[in-house]
């Protein structure tokens, strides 16, 4: 990249002169000189976009600092100011809003490298998400591939099951009470954990420590990315500390620290709890049979809550919205109900994932609901490989950090006619085959979220068992409520609230 190797060529050069210059006039001469580079002479002086933008990464700063999360908000309206598909979002960076260049820059095969040190400076060196290198991606990922394939969430579904129904005993009781039910936290407390329960539905509303441990861990996660040391000095600090600052993550640690220690012990005797590998079995038992040494347990410890803070995030995030546009739009809550009615004796007595799963209009529903909740606003930065890449008239050079964030394709209105209005029913018949290649709230492969099947299971059992037991209505929630702030992964501006009113199936 130019950028940095001439603004070190300024600083050399000034350091030659220094003799000749008056120290006090240093600093700021240098910073004029960078300034100057970075808006005339550096190879993206030609793309438009805010000056400030290109010239320092504090303009970031205070959108997603200062502003809580809303730079990527901006760039639709940049886009439309400067009347162009690529803008200078950052000092080597560049948003596109180019729809039709999403398949190329996250397609299998693609050139398109992810840009580890953005995953790095959140703290995640050495996770999933931070491996650049095909290959390398392929020997961590594969050997758990089939703790998350369909087969294997198919047989989590008993477990699932039991989660949802305990969740809606009691929500029942509290509509019993005339207790609004904060609904958002029973979704986020319906989560499983390579198959294990985390024990959270006994109050499935409340605000658990492990709740508002990662919500501190989200809450830190632009200041993380403009400063790294905070990473470093969270590593430092002393076990009471970790506990004042973040409730719960201690306590969650150890608890996948003895799922490790199991895993160990079950390598070195050849058996398996239940007869199924975990998380940690098959990642062990893969790189041993490849010759590699084990991991860092460390290292898998943090993947793991990665996992987790992933996985129950972006899936009640999503039911969120559904949850809302169900109920405010009576036109789709009927036409639910009238699916899930029919369908109502494999709901009620055995939440049979497989048939719920078949349910046309609840799989638009929640379709619709992925692709207008929009989980990861930013999206994933990529790195533009050799020779570079002309997008229209504009040349963006080779390493380049690109985005095209998920809403350039899910909001476009070439693509989603009314793409802000919620119509479950785009995604049936021949034409919800068609938008099939546009439904990317998973990404697509390779780097699809490795989560997905769950993620799915999870939401078609909370709609599909929810909304067939009980008639509700939202309490205290409007549609500010789900207005969305960017922490990478998108979060409401407030949590979704419901009253029980009645139980559909008499007695519940």
């Amino acid at each position: 990249m130019a950028c940095p190797n001439s603004e070190a060529t300024i600083y050399t050069c000034m350091k030659l002169i220094s003799g000749d210059l008056d120290h006090n006039w240093m600093a700021p001469s240098i910073v004029i000189l960078c300034v100057v580079n970075r808006l005339y002479l550096h190879p993206l002086s030609g793309v438009p976009g805010r000056p400030l933008a290109a010239v320092s990464q504090w303009y970031d700063f205070y959108y997603n600092v200062i502003r809580n999360g809303i730079y990527s908000k901006q760039w639709p309206r940049l886009h439309t100011k400067y009347n162009s598909p690529v803008i200078r979002i950052g000092v080597n960076q560049v948003h596109v809003a180019d729809e039709d260049l999403y398949h190329e820059i996250y397609c299998s095969g693609t050139q398109y490298n992810k840009d580890s040190s953005f995953y790095k400076r959140l703290g995640l060196d050495g996770a999933i998400l931070t491996i650049t290198d095909p290959a390398q991606h392929r020997s961590y990922r594969n050997p758990i591939n089939s703790l998350f394939s369909t087969r294997t969430t198919n047989e989590m579904g008993p477990t699932l099951a039991s989660e949802v129904q305990k969740a809606a005993e009691y929500m029942s009781e509290q509509g019993k009470k005339d207790i609004p039910v904060t609904i958002q936290h029973v979704y986020r407390s319906i989560s499983l954990m390579f198959g294990k329960s985390l024990n959270l539905v006994d109050v499935p509303d409340a605000y658990h420590d492990l709740l508002r441990c990662v919500d501190r861990f989200s809450a830190i996660t632009w200041p993380k990315v403009h400063f790294p040391v905070i990473n470093t000095i969270v590593t430092c600090f002393p076990a009471f500390l970790v506990d004042a600052l973040l409730p719960g993550w201690l306590g969650y640690r150890k608890r996948f620290e003895a799922w490790y220690a199991e895993s160990q012990s079950r390598r070195t005797s050849g058996k398996l709890i239940d007869g199924r590998a975990t998380f940690y079995d098959l990642i062990l038992n893969a790189r041993l049979e490849n010759g590699h040494p084990a991991l860092d347990a460390d290292l898998l410890v943090d993947d793991s809550f990665n996992y987790v803070i992933a996985g129950m995030d972006t899936t009640s995030y999503t039911l969120a919205y559904a949850t809302y546009y169900i109920l405010t739009l009576r036109h789709v809550q009927d036409t639910l109900r009238e699916e899930l009615d029919e369908a109502a004796h494999f709901i009620r007595t055995t939440t049979n994932l497989r048939k719920i799963q078949q349910l046309p209009y609840l799989t638009a529903v929640i379709k619709e609901a992925l692709r207008i909740s929009i989980a990861v606003p930013t999206g994933l930065p990529r790195l533009v490989p050799h020779p570079g890449v002309k997008i229209r008239d504009v040349f963006i050079p080779e390493g380049t950090v690109i985005f095209l964030s998920h809403q350039v394709v899910q909001m476009s209105d070439k693509i989603f006619p009314g793409p802000e209005e919620f119509i479950p029913k785009r995604w049936l018949g021949q034409g919800g085959q068609a938008l099939e290649k546009w439904n990317i709230a998973f990404n697509k492969r390779p780097r699809q979220c490795i989560g997905m099947n769950l993620a799915y299971s999870e939401m078609y059992a909370c709609i599909a068992y929810f909304f067939s037991r009980f008639e509700m209505v939202l309490y205290d929630t409007d549609k500010s409520s789900i207005q969305s702030y960017d922490n990478f992964a998108a979060r409401t501006r407030s949590q979704v609230k419901v009253k029980i009113v009645e139980g559909r199936w008499g007695g519940s």
